[in-house]
């Protein structure tokens, strides 16, 4: 058992397709919810963006259901839309585990500026070591964040 990404279904031979599966990770608490680490990819338009009207259009395209099945069926993640269905199993079996869930969070370390990173990580740590200390240390975050984000 492994955690793992959905990635690595790509390189499954044929022939061990069978012998590989995913589950929810155990419930150690029945308290807290149900709440999957999902990546997130999005489409914005800047502030200052030059063609608005074209931007907007390409949004809305990338939104449809059309655009939404090309996507699910040519990379190895689900889409969001209610009624998704795959041709992939894995991908049906995780878009239905996400769907079910009472939350989703993002990866922090690997989504953010590596800097910014570093000094998240060494907060969580002092948190686990200190749990009294989370005014301090969330200061410092905000701090940091907005020297960082400037």
């Amino acid at each position: 058992m492994m955690l793992m990404g959905s990635f690595i279904t790509d390189d499954i031979p044929a022939s061990l397709a069978d012998d590989f599966d995913f589950f929810r990770f155990p419930v150690i608490r029945k308290d807290v919810g149900l709440v999957e680490q999902v990546p997130v990819n999005g489409f914005m338009i800047p502030a200052r963006a030059k063609n608005k009207d074209a931007a907007v259009a390409f949004l809305k395209f990338m939104a449809s259901k059309e655009a939404q099945d090309f996507v699910a069926n040519t990379q190895s993640y689900p889409v969001v839309y209610k009624g998704f269905q795959s041709r992939d199993p894995y991908l049906q079996k995780g878009f239905n585990l996400i769907s079910g869930s009472d939350g989703a969070m993002q990866f922090y370390d690997i989504d953010t500026d590596p800097e910014m990173a570093d000094i998240g990580m060494n907060a969580l740590v002092e948190f686990m070591m200190f749990p009294v200390r989370i005014d301090t240390i969330l200061r410092n975050l905000e701090v940091q964040r907005q020297r960082i984000f400037k």
